[in-house]
């Protein structure tokens, strides 16, 4: 069953709807690409400060850390050995302190 309407139909009125809509349609989507593509960029710079920044830290640290503290380090190092010795004399005079009590 064909419905018919008397009103006349305009083509121009049409066509400039649709080319606003169209417009429309094109700025939304601009605006989502833009926001998908700044969206994945902070991803990969929270992501890269997550895990990034720990190693980091632990490579530019780590090396002075433990030749501070004389850990780590291979061979005969005689202040390696010295400060092994030291601390188990401390421990001994602290227990002995202990025990006099």
């Amino acid at each position: 069953m064909e419905t018919t309407t008397n009103e006349p139909i305009d083509e121009f009125e049409l066509t400039r709807e649709n080319n606003r809509l169209l417009t429309e349609n094109n700025q939304l989507l601009k605006k989502i690409d833009k926001r998908a593509r700044t969206g994945f960029w902070f991803k990969v710079v929270l992501y890269l400060v997550i895990f990034g920044l720990p190693l980091l830290f632990y490579s530019f640290f780590m090396n002075s850390l433990s030749t501070m503290l004389g850990v780590g380090t291979q061979g005969g190092d005689s202040n390696n050995s010295s400060t092994l010795t030291d601390t188990a004399n401390n421990a001994k005079q602290i227990l002995d302190l202990l025990r006099s009590q």
